[in-house]
């Protein structure tokens, strides 16, 4: 295991809808990254002095970091941009994250960015499209968040109903820093509620014939995790 976040990083991205990814949004995988182009960019925020007269400084203050995230793909026969542009402009604001080599390592997510590509050649690498995501003002929050792959942890893994309709309701509990941020299900016969750090499912009856399965999607920390809920017949 990894100490440090380097390596061969993972980079995904998905729409920003509202200024953050969708609840249960499903996250594209980069192709074939150039070697050592996936770099994220810190731009200090501008500095403002309140001099007095004769000199010296009253106060200061700064204004918010800025973060640029590129990174180049190269574009092998038959590939098609994994972001439609016009000539270099993407309508709509996406999301980006990166999770590292190790995947316990921590990597980041900005949830809210102007995206751009440039288009590039080469005879040493070919073809190179390189896309680049500004970061602004999430939903809520930091501009930039950690993010670490698979680390909310959800007890149980998952859940069991029989086939008659549960009113009352089974819980799931997220060994989360913060309270469950969205809680969502695949389907209308399961339902999910939050409160805090735990979730409670609600299933009506099965009146078929097959057993029934449904997704609960929970968030907290930045983090999502998916339990599986399934339901025997009648």
């Amino acid at each position: 295991m990894a100490k440090l976040s380097w390596g061969k990083p993972k980079v995904e991205f998905t729409a920003a809808i509202n200024g953050a990814p969708a609840i249960g949004a499903v996250w594209t995988p980069f192709p074939e990254i150039r070697q050592d182009t996936a770099k994220l960019a810190t731009t200090k925020g501008n500095k403002k002095e309140a001099p007095q007269e004769g000199g010296g400084i009253v106060d200061v203050r700064y204004e918010l970091n800025k973060y640029l995230f590129e990174l180049e793909i190269f574009v092998k026969k038959g590939d098609s941009k994994p972001i439609d542009d016009t000539d270099g402009l993407i309508a709509s604001n996406y999301a980006v994250r990166l999770t590292p080599e190790d995947e316990a390592c921590e990597g980041f997510i900005l949830e809210n960015c102007v995206v751009t590509v440039e288009e590039s050649y080469a005879a040493a690498d070919g073809k190179v499209w390189k896309y680049s995501f500004d970061a602004i003002k999430p939903a809520s929050g930091n501009i930039l968040k950690a993010y670490t792959a698979n680390n909310l942890v959800i007890t149980p893994s998952a859940l069991y109903f029989s086939d008659d309709a549960d009113a009352t309701g089974k819980t799931l509990t997220a060994a989360s820093t913060g309270d469950l941020t969205a809680a969502s299900s695949s389907e209308d016969w399961a339902t999910v509620t939050k409160a805090g750090k735990v979730a409670t499912v609600k299933v009506t009856a099965n009146e078929g014939a097959t057993v029934r399965t449904a997704v609960i999607t929970l968030t907290a920390d930045g983090n999502t995790s998916y339990i599986l809920v399934s339901q025997i017949p009648a």
